[in-house]
């Protein structure tokens, strides 16, 4: 390594004498021919600025760290400053400030190492939980296991200031890098004094203190019992960080300007013609190449900028916007026709015309390989190309980091970090009605959609907490339409992906369909184009973000699948599939649906309990979007089939604004739907949707996922009852169609044992699985669709059309029966099996038990009427109805007359 680092200088050395002699010869030859001096110093800066550039970057160069990477121990270096501040008795505030400051930057470079092995970034647990072996972790066990040295941290070092500036910032530094590793009530023992301090520090001026402060602030604020108790705190110090924002806003955007200026511009070709016109004979411009090359094709880009309008001929150097252009030009090819352009002032010659045409052909031909690359470089298929990074190689890590997981350096504190610890505060606040109008005034929104935009900012950690802020701010009505009307929704869909920063646009996209006005607001007035641009993303968020980005997509489609307009983009997008594919590519459902497991298999799917938890969330409301998904497809297919029974006198201006309204989705009128459809089908009926789902295997998953939910594993899960009255209600749904009803005879896998599907169902209604009463009234509906429907549409003849009369004797198979006979004797088969299996799971005790419930008090009536109802569905089977006769229930009248007596509840009379 040292060999190497001693070859690299004595190359750039070499290098640079090169250049130097080159320059020595050129000074030579122009003294020789005798040109003025003014115009010697000006031809070698334009013809030579590459070759000083070099010469600039080669000494500015860094010397090579010939420290090896790989004896770096970062554990070790910790443990031996630790064990330094231990036998140091009495150290003096010097030595103490270079330990923590020591201390902190080995954890800023752990935090780096952590950021890229891309965790979840809405996971607030602690490292070691998420990845035990990183440094990360390890370094924050280890420093805490030292109880002197964190009291000595928090108490002496931060809260005792006596003046020592330094050895105060470094300890706030070292806090801050501690966080995720560290519990709010160690760090907020004495919150009377410890917040009011952080809100004084957090507003003075000393820099880099303060924002360590407001880090640390920031942590307090997340406790809702400690924002609540600053309240008048908090009146102040909105208002000042929203100034004191803008201001460092205000400074990004002029270091953004000074970064893309460029020091030579003065002596591009066209300037230094025009300042040195006696200059003008002498010809600067390269030789045209011999062979139609990039040189060529590169004056004919400046060209087209300038006819296009884009530039003028004053100043034809391209900043760094046009650049981006220039790189990727395919990329937004232009509309408007050669002939248009070329009318006008800005016509151009016919030669220039000819070059212009096979210019554009060129770039036409090459459109889609650039697209590819675009796609590639920033690992998004949409927005516009950032400006680092866009026209460097592809493996280029060092380009696209920033956009893709961020950094972490809290010494220099870069503009954007300092912004980052600012909205850091404001987020938790942000969501309080009180605090609302200082937002407002201050324009807090606006320097969000500021930070959105990704040619402003190239910090995806800023834009990260930009989303944040921006989702607290969400919450307010008021908010959420300003942002809808100064377009905010195009910057979301822009935001690159995949990223870190795409995580948090699930969760404003969630928060923007929460609210029904304002998700009428963008459907009303965002075009097509968007409305599928905002499906596709958020089916991307499904299929490959973290696991609450994917919580956080199910539950966005949750509230928009009750938008037609939505629900069409979403089947065009192939929706249900990839909604379909996250439940069914969850390690928690495979290791469930798999019977015979081996030993490796077994070893792959063992989950953690976090793991298990947050995939069991995914579940939950993977199911609560099927469920809204098809409760609005039943009543889209309702509605078309009122329409078809009535005169259709609406217009398509007026269909069109209909889809742009929410459905109805109660699960009142969910009910009366599938009553609706149950009395107009037969048992030929075949619904697209459910034909689609079937086909996917998607009754089969319910049915895993319902019997993964009754056992005794799931006992302990929170969301539980939610998750099988989702599941239910999709089967209930689902079982308005009769050629479905066969998924019930199905067996799955419950506790390491497989039973039939019929089983669980009336496990669930007979109250065994320790659910709710709702779970229970669900299970026995099933019951009564599966017995009612079937028996009635099997042997009932169902209306036919015309057409249907004319094909009847087409459609003969090899024997000579007609193809509706054959349908109806599988009809009638899948019946006979619904039954059997009913009676084999002990379906006629269960329904008789529940005809006599008293408990719950609230729900034991409608329990007992949905019952009866089963029973009658039971007894159109003849040896059902047999069995029934026979028992006492029925025989002596007694028990059956004193259940119609009178109500268990007074109230619940109607359903007695």
């Amino acid at each position: 390594e040292y060999m190497g680092a001693y070859l690299c200088s004595s190359l750039n050395y070499a290098v640079c004498s090169i250049l130097v002699y080159r320059y020595w010869l050129t000074v030579n030859l122009i003294v020789y021919i005798s040109i003025p001096f003014s115009h010697i110093t000006l031809f070698i800066i334009n013809i030579y600025s590459s070759d000083i550039l070099y010469c600039l970057f080669v000494t500015a160069m860094p010397r090579v760290n010939t420290r090896s990477s790989t004896n770096y121990d970062p554990i070790k270096e910790v443990i031996d400053l630790l064990h330094t501040w231990t036998q140091n008795v009495a150290p003096s505030v010097e030595e103490n400030t270079r330990l923590l400051l020591e201390i902190a930057k080995h954890l800023e470079l752990a935090t780096e190492e952590f950021y890229a092995l891309d965790p979840d970034p809405m996971d607030d647990r602690h490292p070691a939980r998420i990845f035990p072996d990183c440094n990360l972790a390890i370094l924050l066990k280890t420093i805490f296991k030292r109880e002197a040295f964190m009291h000595k941290l928090v108490h002496d070092y931060m809260l005792d200031y006596s003046g020592e500036t330094e050895l105060h910032s470094a300890a706030c530094r070292v806090a801050l890098s501690l966080l995720p590793g560290m519990e709010t009530a160690m760090l907020f023992q004495d919150v009377d004094n410890l917040v009011p301090k952080l809100i004084e520090w957090s507003l003075s001026e000393d820099a880099p203190f303060r924002f360590y402060a407001m880090g640390l602030l920031a942590c307090a604020m997340e406790t809702p019992t400690i924002t609540s108790g600053f309240r008048d705190k908090n009146e102040i110090i909105v208002p000042q960080l929203l100034t004191f924002l803008t201001q460092l806003r205000e400074q990004m955007e002029h270091s953004r300007k000074q970064a893309n200026h460029r020091p030579f511009a003065c002596f591009a070709r066209d300037e230094f013609n025009k300042s040195n016109n006696s200059l003008s004979h002498v010809n600067f411009s390269p030789k045209p190449s011999t062979s139609k090359g990039f040189l060529d094709l590169d004056n004919e880009i400046v060209e087209s900028e300038v006819v296009n309008g884009h530039g003028d001929s004053t100043s034809p150097i391209m900043d760094s916007s046009s650049v981006a252009e220039t790189c990727e030009l395919s990329a937004e090819p232009t509309s408007t026709p050669i002939s248009e352009e070329l009318n006008g002032d800005n016509a151009v010659t016919p030669g220039k015309k000819s070059r212009r045409s096979k210019l554009k052909r060129k770039i036409k031909d090459q459109q889609f390989d650039n697209e590819k690359r675009k796609k590639f470089i920033i690992g998004s298929s949409g927005g516009d190309v950032p400006r680092i990074g866009e026209c460097s190689s592809n493996s280029s890590w060092a380009s696209i980091s920033c956009y893709m997981i961020g950094t972490y350096k809290l010494n220099p504190l870069s503009l954007e970090m300092q912004q980052r610890l600012v909205l850091s505060v404001l987020t938790p606040l942000g969501e309080y009605q009180d605090l609302l109008s200082h937002v407002i005034a201050n324009k807090g929104l606006q320097s969000v959609i500021y930070y959105l935009n990704i040619s402003n900012n190239c910090d995806v950690r800023l834009t990260c907490n930009a989303l944040k802020y921006l989702a607290s701010l969400l919450c307010h009505r008021k908010m959420a339409l300003e942002f809808v009307q100064h377009d905010g929704v195009s910057l979301l869909l822009n935001i690159k992906r995949p990223s870190v920063s795409s995580t948090f646009v699930a969760l404003c996209l969630y928060y923007l369909s929460y609210n029904v006005e304002v998700m009428e607001q963008i459907c009303a007035g965002a075009t097509q184009r968007h409305l599928t641009s905002m499906v596709e993303y958020a089916l991307w968020l499904l299929e490959s973000s973290h696991e609450s980005g994917k919580c956080h997509a199910t539950l966005f489609f949750f509230f928009v699948f009750s938008f037609p307009c939505v629900m069409e983009i979403f089947d065009k997008q192939d929706g249900l599939r990839k909604l379909m594919n996250t439940l069914n590519m969850l390690p928690i459902v495979l290791q469930h649906r798999r019977i015979e497991t081996s030993q490796e298999q077994k070893e792959e799917l063992t989950l953690g309990e976090d793991e298990i938890y947050s995939q069991r969330q995914v579940v939950r409301h993977s199911c609560l979007a099927l469920r809204r998904y098809f409760e609005a497809q039943l009543a889209l297919r309702v509605s078309a089939s009122n329409c078809r029974s009535s005169s259709i006198n609406s217009t398509s201006n007026h269909v069109q604004t209909r889809s742009m309204k929410p459905l109805s989705l109660t699960p009142e009128s969910t009910l009366d739907n599938i009553g609706n459809v149950l009395d107009s089908i037969s048992h030929r009926t075949m619904w697209s949707t459910a034909q689609i789902f079937n086909r996917l295997q998607g009754v089969d998953l319910l049915l895993h996922i319902l019997a993964m939910a009754t056992s005794t594993e799931w006992k302990t899960f929170t969301g539980r009852s939610e998750l099988v009255r989702n599941v239910l209600d999709i089967m209930c749904v689902l079982m308005s169609v009769p050629r479905l009803h066969v998924a019930l005879t199905h067996r799955v896998k419950v506790n390491n044992k497989t039973v039939s599907a019929m089983h669980i169902i009336l496990a669930i209604a007979e109250g065994n699985s320790s659910l709710d009463a709702e779970c229970q009234k669900l299970a026995i509906n099933i019951i009564i669709y599966t017995t009612t429907v079937s028996h009635t549409h099997c042997n009932l003849p169902s209306i036919k059309s015309t057409n249907e009369t004319a094909l009847q004797n087409d459609n003969l198979d090899s024997t000579g029966r007609s193809s509706s006979s054959l349908r109806t004797k599988s009809c009638i088969d899948i019946t006979d099996a619904i039954y059997n299996s009913i009676r084999h799971n002990r379906g006629i005790k269960v329904l008789l038990y529940l005809m006599s419930v008293k408990t719950p008090i609230t729900e034991a009536d409608s329990i007992r009427a949905l019952a009866a109802r089963g029973l009658c569905g039971l007894a159109r089977c003849e040896r059902i109805r047999q069995v029934l006769s026979k028992l006492s229930f029925f025989g002596d009248g007694s028990t059956l007359q004193a259940l119609t007596r009178e109500p268990v509840l007074t109230e619940n009379r109607a359903d007695h």
